[in-house]
């Protein structure tokens, strides 16, 4: 006796590979058997006062009742005195608690990979690595419902890409910056990473780190870092929206989030992200429930997964972390809003020289930089960008109206009127406001400095030229 969880699509499947089989589910009211015939039964547990044979109970362990719970026991009790008798539970969610566990034991049906997949794919005459990659992922049902009908490995595509979604994965676009300026420390660490990924180093035993922590207000480049993170190591970055994880049962919603699980370990080198981690478990380590059950499954995978899966979590509310979560992530960096001179001198050339392709450092001097720098002091990287990104589009709105090449207009204009250039960036940073000029915003970056000691810091000392510069004198401009 034991139960079998599978999808609706697999289900035809399953039941033609146990052969000859007597069916019971609520639709039926009783057994279907063998030859077509339908035998009306008051319960299925009956099918033991029949002939021995394979007896298939379809859809009460979803949750499973009180009645079919003692049925079930009952039935275990049973069997123990009567030979030729196989009773199989098919289910597409399986909820029947702890206690049933030792004696229905629950079979998967594993994703096809590897020479599995291969063989359906060979059955359609399209074992090619077009045709593989579209399939991974999904069910043997799906593969084989799929391909007689599918005209090219994109048809799959979309169908896995609409499915994926369903279950709140997708893939993030690609950074808008090249790379995460300034933060030097930040990149040691992901060049250790992406070492770690590599083949030599599982040769000698070392892995990457199942798990990575980034506490943050927003801005400060925690998302822009896990898909650097993603570039460093050539992993394929998956996101996961854990709101889409929630189905109408406990057991569908653990399902879906096992599915996930299953999936990301298919690919090899992943970097599965959740951002804003501590709100989709906020609570779940004190209040029970499906949440609970869901942060628990999370937690176990990522302690016990030996697939080079990276889960990398962003959070911004640390008060809403419970403390032992710390101890689960091998790296958790902190990025501040403290930025030193030379971390703001590479955050603006990055920004200026993406969105004026004429740009040169020396437009400014020191004394024009030093000024930059503490009109924006406690800005983030990506306020900064903000401006810079604002003020380019103030430019072109007066430029569309004059009669000049609009584009090399643009684009040297910084070198053209650098005093005037600079007195904008100052202007055009009183329409972009600081973070942590909101109180609130404030309050819960000070929560983060206090435990600042649990993190890894993402920037080194300031060793610039600017890091000793001081003003010696009063500057204006005319």
């Amino acid at each position: 006796m034991y139960a079998i969880k599978c999808n609706l699509i697999d289900r035809k499947y399953v039941l033609k590979s146990l052969g000859e089989y007597n069916l019971w589910n609520l639709g039926l009211k009783g057994f279907l058997l063998p030859d077509g015939t339908l035998k009306p039964t008051e319960s299925w547990l009956c099918c033991l006062n029949q002939s021995p044979g394979i007896y298939v109970i379809e859809g009460i362990l979803n949750p499973v009742s009180h009645s079919d719970r003692y049925q079930i026991i009952v039935a275990n009790q049973q069997l123990e005195n009567k030979k030729g008798y196989k009773l199989i539970f098919l289910d597409t969610h399986i909820e029947m608690g702890e206690d049933l566990a030792p004696i229905l034991p629950i079979k998967e049906i594993p994703l096809p990979r590897g020479e599995s997949l291969k063989k359906l794919l060979e059955k359609y005459q399209k074992n090619t690595n077009s045709w593989y990659t579209a399939c991974l992922g999904l069910s043997k049902g799906e593969v084989l419902e799929l391909l007689p009908k599918a005209k090219n490995p994109q048809e799959i595509l979309s169908y896995k890409a609409q499915k994926l979604q369903s279950k709140g994965l997708s893939l993030p676009s690609e950074p808008d910056v090249p790379d995460v300026a300034g933060l030097d420390l930040l990149k040691k660490d992901l060049q250790t990473i992406a070492d770690l990924f590599s083949p030599t180093a599982l040769a000698v035993g070392l892995r990457p780190p199942k798990g990575v922590m980034a506490l943050g207000l927003p801005g400060t480049g925690k998302s822009l870092t896990c898909k650097l993170a993603a570039k460093y190591t050539g992993a394929l970055l998956i996101s996961l929206d854990w709101t889409q994880l929630y189905g109408s049962t406990v057991a569908e919603t653990l399902d879906n989030l096992d599915y996930v699980l299953k999936f990301v370990d298919l690919f090899g080198n992943v970097i599965l992200t959740i951002d804003e981690f501590e709100k989709a478990i906020a609570g779940a380590l004190t209040e029970g429930g499906v949440t609970t059950k869901l942060t628990g499954k999370l937690l176990n995978w990522l302690q016990d997964h030996t697939t080079p899966v990276l889960l990398f979590v962003t959070i911004n509310h640390l008060q809403l972390l419970p403390p032992e979560m710390f101890r689960r992530f091998e790296y958790v960096w902190f990025f501040d809003n403290e930025l030193h001179n030379g971390a703001m001198y590479e955050i603006f050339n990055l920004h200026l020289s993406q969105r004026f392709s004429c740009w040169q450092s020396n437009i400014f001097t020191d004394y024009e930089w030093f000024d930059l720098f503490t009109q924006y002091r406690g800005y983030t990287a990506a306020e900064i960008g903000t401006a810079i990104k604002r003020l380019h589009t103030i430019l072109y709105e007066k430029l569309l109206s004059a009669s000049v090449n609009l584009v090399e207009e643009l684009n040297n204009y910084p070198v053209r009127y650098p005093q005037k250039f600079h007195r904008q960036l100052i202007e055009v940073q009183q329409e972009v406001k600081a973070s942590i000029s909101i109180p609130l915003l404030a309050k819960q970056l000070e929560i983060i400095r206090m435990n600042r000691h649990f993190t890894r810091p993402v920037l080194g000392e300031d060793t610039s030229r600017f890091s000793s510069y001081r003003p010696q004198e009063n500057h204006s401009y005319v």
